[in-house]
């Protein structure tokens, strides 16, 4: 992949690179959109980073004190209400919704890629800000001064209380769903672009684009080299694309790694598979 050496590069600095979150995931846009530049869109990430701080500015010159809501307040002003950034509608192909050039051309994406403009926008700032991979939605939380806001990107900055967390959660995951600490806890970047991958790569097996997905999984390979998971499905898709001279290793490798006897097991039967094919 052309761009797996700047993808890398960047995964290392995504704990000390206010903008790196976002320009990971303008090098991931190559896998679907090959030909896109990249200085536009990580210009304009650096654009809207510097206008959340002059709105930030004004906000305190106008006597606002520096919390966590007047910190949101200079987010929103400027991602949703100065540039329109908001959710897609349901029926938008992920591949699409989830490709940070294309939601910067249009102002509408998946709830992940908003997320992540916030969080880069914020971040410029020296704040902190964490995604939440909350059932059902992607949210994001900022904290200030020891307090915590949670809130939804792709509502407008929402600021999400219990009973929109618990109405959220029921239609993700059952009426009979209750909310617990485990659904507020941040994740970290490696998992947020794993997640933005995810989705992509789903949609393409559903699309029996079996090639686009296996560069899914080849890049978020390049993002978290130690998933083991991504050893089976990179052997299963290099079978589905007739490469089968890399199916074999990724395959062995993975038995070497999956941690039970059943993963194990499920790995094999996709090598008896191949070489039945092979004879």
């Amino acid at each position: 992949m052309s761009f797996s050496i700047d993808l890398r590069s960047t995964v290392k600095t995504l704990e000390s690179e206010p903008l790196a979150l976002g320009q990971a995931a303008v090098y991931l846009a190559h896998i679907t959109r090959p030909g896109v530049g990249n200085e536009q869109y990580l210009s304009h990430l650096k654009i809207v980073s510097e206008d959340v701080k002059q709105r930030f500015r004004a906000l305190l010159h106008a006597g606002a004190e520096d919390s966590a809501e007047t910190r949101l307040a200079a987010l929103k002003h400027t991602l949703a209400d100065k540039n329109g950034y908001a959710a897609c509608n349901d029926g938008t192909d992920p591949v699409q919704s989830c490709d940070i050039t294309r939601v910067i051309d249009c102002a509408k994406g998946s709830d992940v890629i908003l997320a992540i403009l916030y969080i880069v926008a914020a971040r410029a700032q020296g704040w902190i800000i964490e995604g939440v991979d909350f059932p059902g939605r992607f949210l994001c939380r900022l904290e200030q001064g020891g307090q915590r806001v949670l809130f939804d990107p792709s509502q407008s900055c929402k600021v999400m209380q219990a009973p929109d967390l618990r109405k959220i959660l029921k239609a993700a995951s059952g009426e009979q769903a209750e909310l617990s600490a485990g659904y507020y806890e941040g994740v970290s970047d490696v998992e947020v672009l794993i997640d933005l991958q995810n989705r992509i790569k789903n949609r393409q097996i559903e699309c029996e684009d079996y090639e686009g997905a296996l560069k899914s999984v080849e890049a978020m390979r390049v993002i978290d080299p130690q998933e083991y998971r991504l050893l089976l499905e990179a052997g299963v898709l290099y079978m589905r694309t007739d490469q089968h001279g890399k199916a074999r290793p990724a395959l062995e490798q993975y038995i070497e790694v999956a941690p039970t006897p059943r993963d194990r097991q499920e790995a094999l039967a996709i090598m008896q598979h191949l070489r039945l094919d092979e004879e």
